[in-house]
């Protein structure tokens, strides 16, 4: 399974845009957040109209998470015939906030969960922030299993063990330069202690908060790279 990435920054890093990650299979797109800068970025890359379904991950409510999902849903439903985007999050708090958006339920569809014949998303709840619930993703595709961390101060234990024991094949994690005693993101430094160097090939940073691509990249992690970005380009 391949992720192509819209934009792999923080919310305090625009240069990057917004960290958010699609893949397609079967004819249906899956699209994992939508943060500010993420519907215009979606909207240059892909023809939307070509897909038989759209489905959005939404690992947390923060915006730059979810900024831009009532522009997507509300072009989809306008523009493509009426065609419903179907929302994926554990809590139903995300009705309430497109409702606010003035998004009613006509123009999309909302589950809390998702088990495909071919698709799987299993939530994991992560640490960021106190205030919100966040998640994280373990995501089955044909037999292939990857985590998508989401905004996450740290790495489920249960996620690592299984990523050592070969069952996850692929992290993507959340990935800060900057550490302290309430962190809302993952420093590198613990990804570091975390994860043997061996391994680090597989384990892919994301929502950077600066340009530390050489930095991360010397200490064996991967960097995602983002599609149309010259900055992000494979070295």
């Amino acid at each position: 399974m391949e992720l192509h990435f819209l934009g792999s920054g923080s919310a305090f890093y625009p240069l990057y845009k917004n960290t958010s990650a699609y893949f397609e299979l079967n004819n249906d797109l899956y699209l994992i957040d939508c943060g500010e800068t993420v519907f215009e970025a979606l909207l240059s890359l892909v023809e939307l109209e070509q897909y038989r379904e759209i489905y959005v991950v939404i690992t947390h409510l923060h915006a730059d998470h979810v900024g831009s999902l009532a522009s997507l849903i509300s072009y989809t439903y306008c523009m493509l015939d009426k065609k419903q985007v179907t929302v994926i999050h554990p809590k139903s708090a995300i009705v309430q906030l497109l409702s606010l958006m003035g998004i009613g339920r006509e123009f999309y569809r909302y589950i809390d969960a998702y088990d495909g014949s071919n698709v799987e998303f299993e939530a994991i709840q992560v640490q960021h922030v106190d205030n919100m619930e966040c998640f994280g993703y373990v995501i089955k595709v044909n037999g292939e299993t990857i985590y998508f961390s989401g905004d996450s101060s740290h790495l489920p234990q249960r996620i690592l063990e299984d990523f050592k024991k070969g069952e996850i094949k692929t992290i993507y994690h959340d990935t800060s330069t900057h550490d302290s005693d309430y962190a809302t993101h993952c420093y590198y430094g613990k990804l570091e202690a975390w994860i043997p160097h061996e391994m680090r090939k597989r384990v892919f940073c994301m929502h950077l908060d600066s340009d530390c691509r050489e930095l991360l990249e010397g200490k064996g992690f991967s960097v995602v790279n983002v599609d149309g970005d010259s900055y992000a380009e494979p070295r």
